[in-house]
């Protein structure tokens, strides 16, 4: 039983240690849909510091097709931004003149901007 206590406490202790990580580099967002989904031209993710208040970028995402669960998805490209860690938020954006936009959404959990590993090595004489 001692043994089996152990176990599950080292096993609940890497399982902590995992969830609490930031994701480096990540590929791809996911959020929930503005009930406006149908009258919006396109979304907008931000990619804010620690702590900011303003983005240091943006990318337009398109309007992804909502899924059956009313979430959309895109692939995210974070290699522009510098080293640093950061959060994402998502809002609406309606073209015209002026544009309008939406409030952000609650930011995402953090991920860190990391250096790209280097291709496969080739050794040569």
């Amino acid at each position: 039983m001692k043994r089996l206590v152990i176990l599950l406490g080292a096993f609940l202790l890497v399982a902590n240690v995992a969830v609490s990580q930031t994701l480096p580099n990540p590929t791809g967002a996911e959020w929930t849909c503005s009930a406006d989904h149908s009258s919006i031209s396109s979304y907008e993710i931000g990619w804010f510091l620690a702590g900011a208040t303003a983005p240091v970028s943006t990318t337009d995402l398109g309007k992804p097709i909502p899924t059956a669960a009313n979430l959309c998805t895109s692939a995210i490209n974070v290699m522009p931004l510098a080293f640093a860690e950061y959060s994402a938020k998502v809002r609406c954006k309606v073209a015209g003149a002026p544009v309008i936009y939406s409030e952000w959404s609650d930011p995402s959990n953090l991920f860190q901007r990391v250096p790209g590993k280097p291709g496969g090595v080739v050794v040569k004489k």
